[in-house]
């Protein structure tokens, strides 16, 4: 939909005939004081939540007065209300466009569009009625959501920054800043446009607090508190105690149930997570977020489930994230193809994609025609797999009929189009790297002492959940003491830290000379192990077939344990999860004393060798 839409006259007044139910006897107009009686008796009935009785009695007045505004307003906020929200988009529309200045009927309209995923235009509604009255909150909290979900987060940010500026404790608008924050991946500071902004969260968090502890706090705010709590190292023991208090409530409602689910996720907590994830499921099956959380939810706890969970996975995905998906083909669910072709494509991280290339043999193996895109960063890596008629390198996920193919499908939807189980896991391919891959310096680390150990302690420290998955430099401290080890650094990204750690372990440092996941993987290569957190890195090593100890934070994650399978993709990998969020001392013991006996296996190999070559 576009402005012009929201412009243009409804033909024919559609709003009654499509709204209202075909079967309404004809009726009367009333005149104006009983017509004014009526209306009231169902606004009263939609204050008190009689959404049915009060479309009882708007009914007749629609085949009667087919153009009352009123009758339309109070018709379009009850459909909303009740969730049918493309109902309601006509009726609210007539509304919004016979009164400009009617805000309530425009931001019902806007919140119709959200709901029903048509975020351009109910960005457009929710902006023509700001410049009527551009110190609402409301409205600008509404806009800020849209512009987040069509991913322009900056502006969403602005908006929101906007509405603190107006409310600075306004409890809705920290929650949508930390929402979009979780949305994006990226810390909430940097949506933060002024100082007032944390400020002011912090006296939002410290109020909160205080109240729960002295009487309890509404679904709302208690869920805007826990999403608060949770984003930090210091704050989250809070959180997980707030959330054990909720949970022992009957009937909370999704949004909060959902709230305290991704807390005991965090915690690793998988028989609350299922519990929690079960529940939302059962009030609402037809959320898309419940059902994608749910079947995450499936695989961490088990594999009963297995075939429903990752075709749920890859339903769910294709509709909440449009713009990862090509759409002008239907999604490939296993229908036979014959002759007609396939683009397998992309839709999640580059370690996620890593992990589903032992998928594409076996469409090779099953006489399946397809294609492949993947990300510019992991294309020249793909070049190793075998069997795709085209490797596809634009930037943007293509359009399939552009090359031949008749169906779409997600790495990950392999899983369920080619009806695999937990067996076809076992055997992960082990990718070739040409020689002339960054051919001096793999030599420049093969010729380093002792064992050659590559060590990614840390992502993008500008993630929300930084935090959690990455590694101190003083809680690597057990790594300093071993010996017989050469250092290598993996880690890319320009961290305030980096400089101290490559010094500190005395660390070569390859990183300026990589430029794709296919140099990273020709200097895994070149390496005896792997130590890395939860990464792509981690990812690249159980390709090569090296081994790895990987760091896993305390969340459940199906890609490191599925049930009481741990790492059940990488055979030469070693998992240790940390005790707690961002609790990794116990961890890196662990795993300093197996790399410690790893390097002594290794170097008695050696002599092993050495002495019966002399001999």
């Amino acid at each position: 939909m576009s402005l012009s839409w929201f412009k243009k006259k409804p033909a024919n007044d559609p709003a009654p005939a499509q709204a209202s139910p075909a079967a309404v006897p004809a009726a009367a107009p009333l005149d104006a004081f009983a017509l004014d009686a009526r209306i009231r008796e169902a606004e009263t009935l939609f204050s008190k939540g009689q959404l049915d009785e009060a479309l009882e009695v708007l009914e007749p007045l629609l085949k009667a007065h087919p153009g009352d505004l009123r009758v339309l307003m109070t018709w379009g906020a009850v459909l909303y209300q009740r969730g049918d929200y493309l109902s309601a988009i006509n009726p609210l529309l007539t509304v919004a466009q016979a009164e400009p200045k009617n805000l309530r009927a425009h931001y019902v309209l806007a919140a119709s569009l959200g709901a029903s995923g048509d975020h351009a235009t109910a960005v457009q509604v929710a902006q023509r009625a700001l410049a009527v009255s551009p110190r609402d909150v409301d409205l600008l909290l509404l806009a800020a959501n849209s512009w987040a979900q069509l991913g322009e987060y900056q502006e969403g940010a602005r908006l929101i920054n906007q509405a603190i500026d107006i409310k600075p404790d306004n409890v809705a608008a920290h929650h949508r800043l930390d929402s979009m924050s979780k949305h994006s991946t990226m810390k909430r500071s940097l949506y933060e446009l002024s100082p007032r902004v944390a400020q002011a969260r912090q006296r939002v968090i410290n109020r909160l607090l205080a109240a729960h502890r002295r009487k309890g706090l509404n679904a709302d705010d208690a869920t805007a508190l826990i999403t608060m709590l949770e984003a930090s190292r210091e704050t989250f023991p809070t959180a997980l105690k707030v959330a054990q208090s909720c949970s022992a409530a009957q009937d909370i409602p999704a949004v909060l149930a959902d709230s305290l689910a991704n807390v005991f996720w965090a915690a690793g907590d998988g028989a609350q997570l299922q519990k929690l994830r079960d529940y939302c499921y059962d009030i609402d099956p037809q959320n898309v977020y419940f059902r994608l959380a749910l079947s995450h939810a499936w695989l961490i706890n088990g594999t009963d489930h297995w075939s429903e969970a990752w075709r749920m996975m890859t339903q769910t995905l294709h509709q909440s994230r449009p713009k990862q998906h090509p759409d002008q083909v239907p999604l490939w669910e296993g229908e036979k193809l014959g002759k007609r072709k396939v683009l397998v494509y992309q839709d999640q991280g580059v370690g996620d994609a890593i992990m589903a290339f032992r998928f594409l043999p076996l469409l090779v193996a099953r006489g399946i025609r397809f294609d492949l895109w993947v990300s510019s960063g992991l294309a020249d890596l793909a070049e190793n797999i075998q069997g795709y008629e085209n490797l596809i390198r634009s930037n943007e996920v293509p359009d399939p009929r552009a090359y031949g193919c008749d169906f779409a499908v997600p790495l990950f939807g392999l899983i369920g189009a080619l009806n695999l189980g937990i067996e076809h896991l076992a055997k992960p391919p082990v990718m070739q790297i040409t020689a002339d891959r960054l051919a001096e310096l793999r030599a420049r680390v093969a010729s380093l002492p002792g064992l050659r150990v590559g060590l990614m302690y840390g992502g993008n420290p500008n993630r929300r959940d930084d935090w959690e998955r990455s590694v101190s430099r003083e809680e690597l401290q057990p790594l300093l003491a071993l010996a017989g080890i050469s250092w290598i650094n993996l880690v890319v990204d320009e961290r305030p830290e980096k400089a101290g750690v490559i010094e500190a372990l005395h660390m070569m440092d390859p990183t300026g000379e990589i430029r794709n996941f296919a140099d990273t993987s020709a200097v895994v290569s070149a390496l005896d192990a792997v130590i890395a957190v939860d990464s792509s890195v981690a990812h690249v090593a159980g390709n090569l077939g090296k081994p790895f100890w990987v760091l896993v934070p305390s969340s459940c994650d199906w890609r490191w344990q599925i049930g009481d399978r741990v790492n059940p993709w990488w055979p030469t990998g070693r998992m240790h999860r940390s005790a707690a969020p961002g609790a990794w001392d116990s961890a890196i013991k662990a795993v300093a004393g197996e790399v410690a006996a790893f390097a002594q296996e290794r170097a008695a190999a050696r002599d092993s060798h050495t002495a019966l070559a002399v001999s």
